[in-house]
């Protein structure tokens, strides 16, 4: 009724190709490039016209892969130097992966309501590089309606530079995509909780997630997400509630909605100076220390030791607003209110300064004049302490954009600081 293959072997990079002994197919060798998902589409497809009745390869016999690729494609990364064996059992891909990237087993089955299960010692994967484009093609978008629910762990997972530990996923299908029901990372440094859900209606992409972020050195955690150097040490904590448009990967705050609740205690805010790489925009704190010089010399010096950062933001139409963002310190309390432009990487806020004058006064009083006179100073501070505090207020004004904000005395617009000019 026509012809059958039993065994065989495809063998690139030039060396001889060996039948194996039992009735397998084995493809082997090195390749420059290899794109699983590329190859799983000749495994399903449609046999011939002129033989209908021919079965379809990988379910006659064995297949297998020993594959080893300068560069291997896959979860829209780049694996270099990747060695991958395969086996085909039981409708489903059976894997092992070796590369310096990603070391791990997987089950990958042919239908999509089967999940997929991965184990890996390490999964270090590339931060996208540049800002999301909303431009993608509709037809070139991975449809999370298409995905199968997915099992995995990673013993050692790092996203760009940010080493999240000891990770976790699981999901699940739903009719309009996919259902994050648990993201965990646990590391020394910090931990991370997601859930959410990643859905398409027609042709409109939306992913809704629920983040919360805590770590033991917020300064080290912002350096290794790329932000210039804001803050040192300091414990945060942060929850997030937002919503943006295309999948996950596709997340940028200027395009989210939604709310950021943000506390970081006993750290120091450094001074950004202009052309110093990424900003963490949500803080306008770091602005101010070389332009309040005149005010406030004695404050700002090697930055600003705090107590607590803490405040709750607006997120939308490509800005953050905030009535209560506020920095406590041994020095000094600094509030800020207005508008933080996440899209146009811009300022407009109003920043109280308000020093603590009168932490110095029982000490003083007390090198001063004596035990008497120092406790005598101890009851005026407690009794005027408000006032005290209050006659160094100073109110200034933002603007600008986050390279190069302005400062400006309020009530004084047309006198800028001299300490606003580069």
């Amino acid at each position: 009724g026509g012809v059958a293959l039993q065994r065989g072997e495809v063998r690139f990079g030039g060396a001889a190709a060996e039948l194996p002994e039992d009735g397998r197919l084995r493809l082997r060798g090195p390749l420059a490039q290899f794109a699983p998902a590329e190859w799983a589409a000749v495994w399903r497809a449609a046999p011939p016209e002129k033989t209908p009745a021919a079965p379809a390869p990988a379910e006659t016999f064995k297949v297998e892969l020993d594959i080893t690729a300068a560069d291997l494609q896959a979860l829209g990364q780049h694996f270099p130097d990747a060695k991958l064996l395969a086996v085909r059992r039981d409708a489903a891909w059976e894997a092992v992966l070796d590369s310096p990237r990603a070391a791990g087993k997987l089950r990958v089955p042919d239908a999509v309501t089967a999940p997929l299960v991965a184990d890996f010692a390490r999964l270090y994967l590339a931060a996208p590089q540049g800002k999301p484009s909303a431009g993608v093609r509709a037809e070139d978008r991975t449809d999370p309606r298409d995905l199968p629910p997915l099992q995995l762990h990673a013993a050692s997972f790092h996203y760009g530079d940010l080493d999240l530990g000891e990770v976790s996923l699981r999901t699940a299908r739903a009719d309009q995509g996919m259902v994050v029901e648990e993201f965990t990372g646990r590391s020394a440094l910090q931990r991370t909780d997601i859930y959410g859900r990643w859905e398409q209606r027609d042709e409109v992409q939306r992913s809704a997630f629920t983040v919360s972020f805590e770590s033991d050195d917020a300064g080290e955690t912002l350096r290794a997400a790329g932000y210039a150097d804001v803050l040192k040490a300091g414990k945060m904590h942060t929850g997030m509630d937002l919503i943006w448009p295309g999948a996950p990967a596709d997340f940028a705050l200027a395009r989210a909605q939604g709310t950021i609740a943000l506390k970081i205690k006993d750290g120091r805010m450094l001074e950004v100076s202009p052309g110093a790489g990424r900003i963490l925009g949500l803080l306008s704190f770091q602005t101010l220390p070389r332009r309040l010089t005149l005010d406030f010399s004695d404050l700002f010096q090697k930055g600003f030791a705090f107590d607590v950062i803490e405040g709750d933001f607006l997120v939308e139409n490509g800005n953050a607003l905030t009535d209560n963002l506020t920095m406590d310190g041994p020095a000094a309390r600094i509030t800020a209110r207005g508008r933080v432009g996440l899209a146009a990487e811009d300022y407009d806020q109003r920043v109280s300064v308000t020093p603590n004058m009168s932490g110095g006064l029982p000490l003083a009083g007390a090198i001063a004049g004596g035990v008497v006179t120092g406790a005598a100073m101890l009851l005026v501070e407690r009794l005027f302490k408000p006032q005290i505090d209050g006659m160094g207020r100073a109110e200034y004004r933002v603007t600008g954009p986050w390279s190069a904000p302005k400062v400006e005395r309020a009530g004084d617009a047309a006198a800028a600081l001299p300490g606003n000019q580069p």
